[in-house]
């Protein structure tokens, strides 16, 4: 059994749309959006054979480090982090820091809502 997804750009809201896996979008100094796509899966490659735990978790620590590397190199002005808190990038900044990359981190925090229902 084959189970294929598609992903688009579409969303349910009128002229919002969402960056699909593997793109990113940026601004250019002109205002306009411009997406391009750095990676796609592969359908051919088969899933990777690791013995062990440990081995798994070395490999993707070398992936990683790598593409942080990789990202990141030449750049020492002008970076910085937007991240959720979430595992993905408390993962990745947390990389960044073993590799000695300091840059400004950047959150959005929803405000309190004015009227607290919670009875707190």
């Amino acid at each position: 059994m084959t189970l294929t997804t598609r992903y688009t750009d579409e969303t349910f809201y009128e002229d919002i749309f969402r960056v699909e896996p593997g793109c990113a979008v940026y601004l250019t100094r002109k205002g306009e959006l411009r997406k391009t796509r750095y990676w796609a899966l592969d359908p051919e490659v088969h899933d990777l054979k690791i013995s062990s735990d440990k081995s798994c978790l070395s490999r993707f620590s070398d992936l990683l480090e790598e593409s942080l590397l990789y990202y990141t190199n030449g750049v020492e002005d002008g970076l910085a982090g937007e991240l959720s808190g979430g595992l993905d990038s408390s993962t990745i900044l947390t990389a960044a820091k073993a590799l000695g990359l300091n840059y400004p981190l950047f959150m959005h925090v929803a405000p309190e809502p004015e009227n607290n229902t919670t009875g707190q």
